[in-house]
């Protein structure tokens, strides 16, 4: 799809990060477990209402409970038409 090769890269290195960690998921498990962790966090924190720092503190701790390691806050260099931009994406959750 045109103007998604960046994202196809990530997904990419998002499914090799967890095929070397210690649960081999398919992007399509990995994907059905966060929503499951999601899910809970809603049912007990309720939503919307909280700032959304809240959420992800409490999605981290239901995911790392459940044995995905993950990082917060994690930066990534975008390059657009071979420029490298000065903003990073800044990803919330990034599973190991």
């Amino acid at each position: 799809m045109p103007g998604r090769k960046g994202g196809s890269r990530l997904r990419s290195g998002v499914v090799e990060l967890l095929q070397h960690g210690d649960l081999a998921m398919t992007e399509n498990e990995l994907s059905r477990f966060i929503v499951d962790c999601a899910i809970e966090v809603h049912r007990t924190l309720g939503g919307p209402g909280l700032l959304e720092s809240v959420y992800e503190e409490a999605l981290a701790w239901e995911l790392q409970q459940r044995g995905i390691t993950i990082e917060r806050q994690v930066d990534v260099l975008l390059t657009y038409k071979g420029q490298r931009l000065a903003t990073p994406l800044r990803i919330d959750l990034l599973p190991k």
